[in-house]
């Protein structure tokens, strides 16, 4: 995969993408590898409003975080704030928004094109930063998220960029019930599939065919933690309506960590779709339906 950058031992991601274009010298490793154990102590041991001043002092360009209420949040572009639930915060500091921009390339979003209007529905949406990315970009759709966990879900709808915006606090699944969602927000891998992590939540889960939508769907983006095979299963009426699914399959499927791509390319392929683009970036495919011009 391109663009991935060299691993210095183990520091935090966003500080190899800030300092990416600067000497790979033997004198600016070490201060870079430096700086990033003193980032790891921090983001380890210092909560809320200490932690952002002193990652705003450490990054002074990039960073420029707060903390109120609970919640971190990040101004972008001087008009947006964005708010995360906890340390996560952290992708968020980077250069020119990269982590929002980038999505449309992990996701093979720029090889659709999107008409004002369209509905695009984000299964795994998270604090919502695809809808942030749909902003930036300058598109007017019709947005839904889907998040199941309950304080991430608070931003997310805080993360509101148009009226039209409508979020749902389930998860998406083929019964609609309740289940246990394993928690890991920080990570951002919380998951009905058990994967070491004792703590949960007890949430409502529903089907995407339950959801009874009746326009068409221009992208469902897929993100469940290796949940993704229940989730299509449950839709199986609504897929008929659906022009491109964006599927995050890569390996984080229960303990043996197991990727999802033999099912979902399978379950796809025989409900008419086809593979269209692999992402550079992750183990992300786009599929299209080949019964929607």
């Amino acid at each position: 995969m391109k663009d991935q950058l060299p691993q210095l031992i183990n520091i935090p991601p966003f500080i190899q993408r800030i300092h990416s274009n600067q000497s790979k010298s033997g004198i600016s490793k070490i201060l870079l590898i430096i700086k990033g154990k003193i980032t790891q102590i921090l983001i380890k041991y210092v909560e809320g409003n200490l932690f952002c001043v002193l990652m705003n002092y450490l990054y002074k360009e990039h960073s420029r975080i707060g903390f109120q209420n609970n919640l971190y949040f990040k101004k972008i572009n001087d008009e947006i704030l964005v708010y995360y639930p906890n340390k996560r915060i952290t992708r968020a500091i980077n250069r020119e928004n990269y982590i929002f921009h980038n999505l449309f390339d992990s996701y093979c979003l720029n090889d659709i094109e999107f008409q004002k209007g369209d509905l695009v529905i984000d299964c795994g949406a998270n604090i919502g930063e695809l809808n942030i990315a749909f902003n930036l970009k300058g598109f007017d759709i019709e947005y839904l998220g889907v998040e199941p966990e309950s304080k991430t879900f608070i931003c997310l709808e805080k993360n509101k960029m148009r009226e039209s915006d409508k979020f749902l606090n389930l998860a998406l699944s083929n019964t609609s019930s309740e289940e246990r969602l394993y928690l890991d927000s920080l990570g951002g891998n919380s998951s009905i599939v058990y994967f070491g992590n004792d703590d949960f939540e007890i949430i409502k889960t529903q089907t995407l065919d339950s959801l009874n939508i009746q326009k068409e769907i221009k992208l469902f983006k897929l993100e469940a933690e290796g949940f993704e095979p229940e989730i299509l299963e449950g839709g199986l009426s609504t897929l008929k309506k659906i022009k491109f699914i964006a599927v995050d399959f890569g390996s984080e499927r229960g303990l043996d960590e197991e990727n999802t791509v033999v099912k979902v390319n399978n379950l796809l392929y025989s409900n008419n779709f086809s593979l269209v683009s692999f992402s550079d970036f992750r183990y992300i495919g786009l599929y299209k339906n080949n019964s929607l011009k």
